[in-house]
């Protein structure tokens, strides 16, 4: 997969807000020290790297996005919570502009399943640990599968960017979409409801 199939809309951020180190990234955290160099790389709306620089907070993080639009979220978000330990910049997973012995950490969150060519953006992450974690998407162009494994929630299939490219690419239609909107809706008011996404967590040392 070579393209973010959702974009950074509102609804996008809005759900990726309530991930901090402790449930979206605990396999980290007894690595982590409080004097720790961490590069966060899709950094989105920084909930995460924000709670990674209060742990580290004798060290500093620098989020990267490689579009601005999330990272506008992100610095306002760190300036309310008077972080001073962590700044956010535009970049390239594929070709950092860093040096190698700045970071120890590279934390990557649902990254590589989305980029042109994970396997040279892992080679030019590894400096220090590396820590990826990823969920089993599997691309399968099948409309009907495309519906059930990528619209999360109404907000997504009516106004982000998924929306848009599931009705170029010829996946689903808008009244399509309304439907599974209200399908979802439906299914969050089911007491027995449940959803899983099965992810793969790695940590790498260099």
């Amino acid at each position: 997969m070579a393209v973010y199939i959702t974009d950074h809309s509102t609804p996008v951020p809005k759900t990726h807000s309530w991930r901090i180190a402790s449930n979206s990234a605990t396999y980290l955290l007894p690595h982590l020290t409080p004097t720790s160099k961490i590069l966060d790389i899709g950094c989105g709306p920084s909930s995460i790297s924000i709670d990674f620089a209060r742990r580290a907070n004798q060290g500093y993080i620098i989020g990267i996005e490689h579009v601005p639009d999330p990272l506008n979220q992100a610095r306002h978000l760190a300036a309310s919570q008077d972080m001073t330990n962590i700044d956010f910049q535009l970049g390239d997973i594929h070709a950092l502009e860093f040096l190698d012995n700045i970071f120890n950490i590279v934390h990557v969150h649902r990254v590589l399943q989305y980029i042109t060519n994970p396997v040279k953006a892992l080679d030019e992450i590894r400096r220090g640990i590396v820590v990826a974690k990823e969920s089993a998407k599997d691309g399968n162009p099948h409309p009907r599968r495309f519906k059930r494994a990528r619209i999360r929630k109404r907000e997504s299939v009516r106004s982000s960017g998924l929306a848009k490219t599931a009705v170029q690419e010829g996946y689903a239609t808008k009244e399509e979409l309304e439907k599974i909107s209200k399908g979802w809706n439906k299914f969050v008011e089911e007491e027995q409801a449940w959803f899983g996404l099965l992810h793969g967590e790695i940590l790498c040392w260099k």
